[in-house]
């Protein structure tokens, strides 16, 4: 097992470092924040709280980046007591700090506001893309496909909806959407998947508690090399757009992404894609 090195040690870090502690997939979590002295006592809380939710997972926490030395996967997360996570200026720094120090392990950026620092770690640092993962996508694709079991009376576990564009452009894939094994279109009328789709835009940006579940779930997807599938933001890697930072379907791994999976996307939402991509 290995060791994972959260960056930050605000709310969406903690709630990140509880629950993949919980999954128990990492021996060791780093709670790391060199603008905080926070994070040494919420990983101890966290520590404390091991024999009542069972995991034996190992924290500590520091404010010096070296302490994540040796981390197989580095989540970047938000800063304890502030809601920016991170300025893009000083991410910068910091990306080229950790890039570096680590030149394989992947990176699992938590928050909404991470997706401009990706852009710019691609474009300006040229760190290799397949390890840049952006996790916020999963909590809209998550919020969808919950939205859209309730209309239609069935478990989240029986609808899929693919998630696909960028913050200003969300591209809902609702002729590859699946209800209790039928497509969406047929399982539920028009206004109906307009409304559901209306619902799920507005739940953008999510909540730390949400964001720190998903980025625990893809970087534990990372560690364990699982075939789930995951609604990340990524680097496209060919065609007009090659580079751009945008949500799609992926498959994660010890290298980072796997695999970009394209949805079968109508003409329209094609358009719309293509659309939001040119923004």
């Amino acid at each position: 097992m290995k060791t994972v090195a959260i960056i930050g040690a605000g709310i969406v870090a903690a709630e990140t470092a509880r629950q993949l502690a919980a999954l128990e997939v990492a021996r060791d979590i780093r709670l790391i924040d060199p603008q905080s002295a926070v994070a040494a006592g919420k990983a101890l809380d966290i520590q404390q709280a091991g024999p009542i939710g069972r995991f034996g997972t190992r924290l500590a926490g520091a404010s010096d980046l070296s302490a994540g030395a040796g981390a197989a996967v580095f989540v970047i997360a938000d800063r304890a007591g502030t809601d920016d996570p991170h300025p893009v200026e000083s991410g910068l720094d910091l990306m080229r700090r950790l890039a570096g120090s680590a030149p394989r392990a992947p990176f699992v950026f938590a928050c909404p506001g991470h997706y401009e620092l990706m852009q710019l770690a691609v474009s300006e640092l040229r760190i290799e893309p397949r390890r840049l993962i952006g996790s916020s996508p999963e909590a809209l694709a998550a919020a969808a496909r919950a939205m859209l079991a309730l209309a239609a009376g069935v478990s989240p576990g029986e609808a899929a909806v693919p998630v696909c564009g960028v913050p200003d452009g969300w591209v809902f894939g609702w002729s590859e959407a699946i209800v209790s094994g039928r497509p969406a279109p047929v399982a539920l009328p028009p206004h109906e998947i307009l409304a559901v789709e209306r619902r799920a835009r507005a739940s953008w940006p999510p909540g730390p508690y949400t964001l720190g579940s998903a980025a625990a779930r893809v970087a534990a997807a990372v560690l364990v090399r699982s075939r789930r599938r995951f609604t990340c933001f990524a680097a496209i890697d060919e065609g007009e757009w090659r580079g751009r930072i945008a949500a799609m379907p992926v498959l994660a791994g010890p290298d980072g992404l796997l695999e970009r999976l394209e949805p079968a996307l109508s003409a329209r939402e094609r358009v719309q894609l293509a659309s939001a991509l040119s923004l």
